[in-house]
């Protein structure tokens, strides 16, 4: 049957508003229901907020909850055109003394034609292998063919790829059962029987660490040779070399056991079987535009001596040095010649990078002085502070009773909210065990609760903490994982990793239980909007049926008044 229509023109009953009004009666119980729902769908918009702050908050103390990353410290220097310096948490303070006697720098090696090339596209009449042989490394070769053009060599050299090699460097005859395992196969260093399947290495009459590196290679031949790789003594180093240029599959791992002598020193222990050459060609004219004249340039790609390089094999080209590689040389607090392939240094001055500008004549000192930042470490003790506030003015704007409506927040009672709150006041005011400096607690470094539980700094208190004990206030608040003491900004970031926990952490099983209480309370609106639904239905068919009926009555009442007017 369609939808029935009509407007009680039989009865004169307004049948259609008596339907709706039955039917709306009929609908209070889903109202109530899908206020309900309303109720609990906004509840979890709010614990959503409520979980941004939470992780705003826990960003704040993540910058502050490790000493590594929390103390901070900054470098100067008596003259920044000769010396910069920056430092990390790792420095300490102090003041040292800088000289430089010569910069690091990258070797240029140019390639001169036998022949002025004036087209860089045009075949260049250079033949032959190229040998390119970096300093301690194996010799990388480029096949140049008489038809290719300048470009051409240049890209082949920029494409090519280096083998993987590594060394193992002998300081004296390793003692028995000392193993070296190279690109699959484990070499025994012994007088007797060699364990299992390892392959043996015999020291018997050996005495010198040039014969021990010259027995491993010539035990490392035919099919006692690492599949993918190739050995090589000379002198007391054996260097090993993949056999394949740059192939994922010919990598070379090397390990050493039982070395209890210590006779063997490992170089390149892992390697991925190759890369890009640590040089790079380029293009150079040293004519005009008018009137070219071309030549090719290798240029190292980094400085020092260790990255130098050799070039030979070409037919029609001369290559020479218009730069040496050369180390940066300098001293430190007295201590002469130290010597590093890079202007940029990080590994003299623990946790200070000094950045090599200038050389002058005469090595000039630089004063270079380590000092506490004191800024930086206040600023993100505020960021926190700030974070921290944030969340608990959230946390009591929506969970307050109002006195007036008589109506809680709506996060009042909240189970989740509760306890957050409760464990970040606990973490806040509690003391800090196993501190052995001058604080225990946040309050002796200028940080008080207030009354609404939000947080303030006292900043000249803070800035006499950290003038008496910088340490002291650092492991107050980080995880220092020297002596393994947890701080306050630590364990709330551990707290707040437990209560944001995906798996089974306040938040997510809190809204789970309200999402679940919300699908189930939509499944019951939808049942009841189908009851109501055929309630409709059927008030709509027997108001149908009655104006039908009297429709019929009021016919049958006309045709007889009319028998009855012709009767008399």
């Amino acid at each position: 049957m369609g939808n029935i229509q009509f407007s009680g023109l039989a009865t004169g009953i307004d049948t259609a508003s008596l339907i709706k009004a039955l039917v709306e009666a009929k609908r209070q119980p889903i109202k109530i229901l899908q206020k309900q729902a309303d109720v609990f769908q906004g509840r979890i918009t709010r614990l959503d907020e409520f979980a941004a702050k939470i992780s705003a908050l826990r960003s704040a103390v993540a910058a502050i909850s490790a000493t590594t990353s929390f103390a901070a410290y900054m470098g100067a220097t008596s003259n920044k055109d000769i010396l910069t310096v920056t430092a990390s948490s790792a420095a300490s303070e102090g003041n040292h003394t800088v000289s430089i006697t010569q910069l690091a720098k990258n070797q240029t090696t140019l390639g001169t034609p036998s022949t002025t090339i004036t087209s860089t596209t045009a075949a260049a009449g250079i033949s032959g292998t190229l040998s390119l042989t970096p300093s301690g490394g194996p010799t990388n070769t480029v096949t140049v063919a008489s038809t290719d053009t300048l470009e051409g060599i240049r890209d082949a050299i920029n494409n090519s790829v280096v083998k993987a090699f590594g060394t193992l460097t002998f300081a004296s005859v390793p003692v028995n059962a000392t193993t070296v395992t190279v690109d699959g196969k484990t070499y025994e260093f012994t007088t007797g029987t060699p364990s299992g399947s390892n392959i043996k290495v015999d020291t018997t009459g050996l005495t010198t660490a040039a014969q021990a590196a010259s027995a491993l290679a010539s035990a490392a031949t035919g099919g006692n040779k690492g599949a993918n790789s190739t050995m090589t003594a000379s002198g007391a180093t054996v260097t090993v070399v993949a056999d394949t240029a740059g192939a994922a599959g010919n990598a070379i791992a090397m390990t050493e056991s039982g070395d209890s002598g210590n006779a063997v020193l490992l170089s390149g222990a892992t390697l991925s079987g190759g890369g890009a050459p640590s040089y790079s060609a380029s293009i150079l004219n040293s004519g005009t535009s008018s009137n070219p004249s071309y030549s090719l340039v290798l240029t190292g790609k980094n400085g020092g001596t260790a990255n130098a390089f050799t070039a030979t094999g070409l037919s029609g080209i001369t290559f020479s040095n218009s730069a040496n590689a050369q180390d940066a040389i300098f001293s430190v607090d007295g201590i002469t010649g130290i010597h590093r392939n890079s202007n940029v240094v990080t590994d003299v001055i623990v946790g200070v990078t000094l950045s090599l500008v200038d050389a002058p004549a005469g090595s000039p000192s630089v004063s270079v002085s380590i000092t506490k930042d004191t800024a930086s470490v206040k600023t993100k003790i505020k960021a926190f502070i700030s974070a921290y506030n944030d969340l608990k003015s959230y946390v009591n704007a929506n969970t307050k009773f109002d006195l007036v409506t008589k109506t809680g927040g709506p996060l009042m009672g909240e189970s989740a909210v509760s306890t957050v709150s409760r464990g970040l006041a606990d973490l806040i005011v509690n003391s800090v065990s196993g501190l052995t400096g001058s604080f225990t607690a946040l309050s002796q470094t200028g940080v008080k609760t207030q009354t609404d539980g939000t947080l303030t700094l006292d900043e000249t208190k803070l800035d006499g903490a950290m003038g008496s004990d910088f340490q002291g206030v650092i492991n107050l608040f980080a995880k220092n994982y020297s002596t393994g003491t947890e701080g306050v900004a630590y364990k709330i970031q551990a707290k707040i990793d437990q209560w944001m926990s995906s798996v089974d952490g306040v938040i997510t099983t809190r809204k789970s239980g309200i999402q679940t209480s919300v699908r189930r309370l939509n499944e019951q609106i939808e049942q009841k909007e189908s009851a109501v639904a055929l309630y409709e239905k059927s008030l709509k068919l027997q108001y149908s049926r009655l104006e039908q009926l009297v429709s019929n009555l009021k016919d049958q009442s006309g045709a007889l008044n009319s028998i009855g007017a012709r009767l008399y």
